[in-house]
């Protein structure tokens, strides 16, 4: 794998994703933990449609590190996270979120926009506030992911009604596999709960996919 060693290494991969480069079928692995400072944090990968979009399409393994402090709250795309938006069978594991601010319209600790992939052995314990969907781990999926072992810690925040969803590990999903997840944040619907979808470990879901443990 390519190896991220420090926040200007990890800052320019989001750079690179930004800007085109999906980094398809490429491995990451950090080698230590990352402090990223309340700098304002440029996720990695983002979704506004699906005419426009870069996505993250390799695969990230945290080795079993966190990064802490980090700040989303001017981000213009519609998906936020420390990672924005991911597809092309992206695998994110062994990786922790301990900290920050995550703020926008599709908002996850981890991911905001997800198609397809997997992610295990994550957590997340920032603070997350998002206008439409909301997830501890992943705010949006499409296309049949999966979440395994993975939990949130931190306190999430809907902030407008209607037909939004908020939830502890994912805010939307009807595809998605959730297995052996939990969720100890609290869930805040500040516009009311009418209207709203939302659960403790997810807002919505397939009947025939439920989350299992």
């Amino acid at each position: 794998p390519i190896l991220i060693e420090s926040a200007a290494q990890l800052a320019y991969l989001s750079q690179e994703v930004s800007a085109g480069e999906p980094y398809q079928g490429i491995y990451f692995k950090l080698t230590t933990d990352i402090d990223l400072d309340n700098r304002e944090w440029t996720p990695i990968g983002w979704h506004n449609t699906n005419a426009s979009n870069a996505h993250f399409k390799g695969h990230f393994d945290g080795g079993g590190h966190f990064i802490k402090n980090v700040k989303v709250t001017t981000f213009t795309k519609d998906s936020s996270g420390l990672f924005g938006a991911t597809s092309g069978g992206t695998t994110i594991k062994n990786l922790g979120v301990e900290s920050g601010t995550i703020e926008g319209k599709v908002v996850g600790g981890i991911i905001g926009n997800m198609s397809g992939g997997r992610i295990e052995n994550c957590y997340n314990k920032a603070s997350i506030k998002g206008a439409n969907y909301v997830g501890g781990i992943v705010a949006y999926s499409t296309t049949t992911p999966t979440l395994a072992n993975c939990f949130n810690a931190g306190t999430l925040t809907l902030t407008l009604s209607g037909t939004k969803s908020i939830g502890g590990i994912m805010g939307q999903t009807t595809t998605a596999y959730i297995n052996n997840c939990y969720n100890v944040g609290d869930i805040v619907p500040l516009g009311g709960t009418t209207g709203i979808k939302y659960g403790a470990v997810t807002g919505d879901f397939n009947a025939n996919r439920a989350p299992v443990n």
